[in-house]
């Protein structure tokens, strides 16, 4: 029952169904049982002070909060809101309203709320991060997971990333294979129609890395042996499928799905409509949204999955490490370092 990996949802079941059965506790009273030799304490709304250990599994009929450096040795269970103290530790909690685990919290377990679930700086999740309305990652908050119908971070207090430029003319088309197109507007846009393939299965095939100089719209799905840079203002409408490191611009739209064998980095404010799948890290910079119109998105990394400021995703992320929220200034420098090394390479092509 206290092992981390439970899921965080049945626990909130079997909780309720444990404290539906027990009679009112007396106004500052408690109760205390054994299920199948576990110990289960019973308490009313209230709080305790910080320093206090708590042995067994908790269920509280009401709101609850602890002070800092409480160490509970089962899981917890609240029916009303909920907010544990700054430095406690915990094996699972699940809330029926809304949970705030405070700053350098340890959750072995998952952590699920059906209100907003508020993650505090330097919270840690050892399992899932869940809600039915909204999850907010203070900074340096970690998960394992993190499912809502909105994920956010704090917005930087220096406001919005600045619009990518959108000039007129300077967006260049990729067409599907059979379509028209032009040769010279490809090759000016950085890509080597050498290393260009249509094949029968109805997608582009590119040999090697592509670094393009030009924003494009992408209007067929691109399978790439190699890595891809893009531009700010990009489009794309079809799956991409690259077996190296992806960086996209700011402000580019990504309206279908985008996976990559590298690192894949979103600048900032990019919005993806699809998904997002990386067998390395994935970042999503400053002011990245990810909103699909029917129905949740969902990100994967098989590494670190790191948010910058401002960040809102409306599905789910996971992590095969951990679910990340940065500082926006150190993430905005690996950004910059990643498109300078970026213009460089493709600088440097013949």
């Amino acid at each position: 029952m206290t092992d981390q990996r439970q899921d965080g949802w049945s626990w909130r079941e079997r909780a309720r169904a444990w404290l539906a059965a027990v009679p009112e506790t007396p106004a500052g009273g408690a109760r205390a049982f054994r299920v199948h030799g576990t110990r289960v304490v019973v308490l009313g709304p209230g709080r305790i002070a910080g320093g206090q250990a708590v042995e067994g599994c908790l269920l509280v009929k009401g709101d609850f909060s602890c002070g800092p450096s409480c160490r509970f040795l089962g899981p917890v269970y609240v029916a009303g809101d909920c907010e544990i103290g700054k430095g406690s530790e915990l094996p699972a909690i699940a809330c029926e309203g809304r949970l705030v685990v405070g700053p350098s919290v340890k959750l072995r377990g998952p952590a699920v709320s059906a209100g907003a679930l508020e993650l505090r700086p330097g919270a840690r999740v050892g399992g899932e991060a869940a809600s039915n309305r909204k999850i907010v990652l203070g900074f340096h908050a970690t998960a394992s997971a993190c499912s809502a119908p909105e994920v956010a971070t704090p917005a930087s207090p220096a406001g919005a990333p600045p619009a990518a430029r959108n000039e007129a003319g300077r967006v260049i088309t990729f067409p599907a294979p059979g379509e028209p197109y032009s040769r010279a507007l490809l090759k000016l846009a950085g890509v080597d129609l050498s290393r260009l393939y249509a094949t029968e299965a109805g997608y582009w095939l590119y040999d090697g890395e592509l670094l393009l100089r030009k924003p494009i719209v992408l209007r067929g799905p691109l399978r790439i042996d190699g890595g891809l840079y893009l531009p700010e203002g990009s489009l794309l409408e079809e799956d991409i499928d690259a077996r190296g490191a992806v960086w996209v611009g700011g402000g580019s739209v990504i309206r279908a799905n985008l996976s990559s064998a590298g690192d894949l980095t979103l600048g900032p404010g990019a919005v993806f409509q699809g998904d997002l799948r990386s067998e390395q890290m994935v970042c999503l910079g400053a002011g990245v949204r990810g909103l699909r119109p029917a129905g949740p998105v969902r990100v994967y990394a098989r590494g670190e999955l790191t948010l910058e400021d401002g960040v809102l995703v409306r599905g789910r992320l996971e992590s095969g490490c951990r679910v990340f929220a940065a500082a926006g200034a150190a993430v905005a420098a690996g950004l910059g370092r990643a498109a300078g090394e970026g213009q460089r390479r493709w600088n440097g092509r013949p």
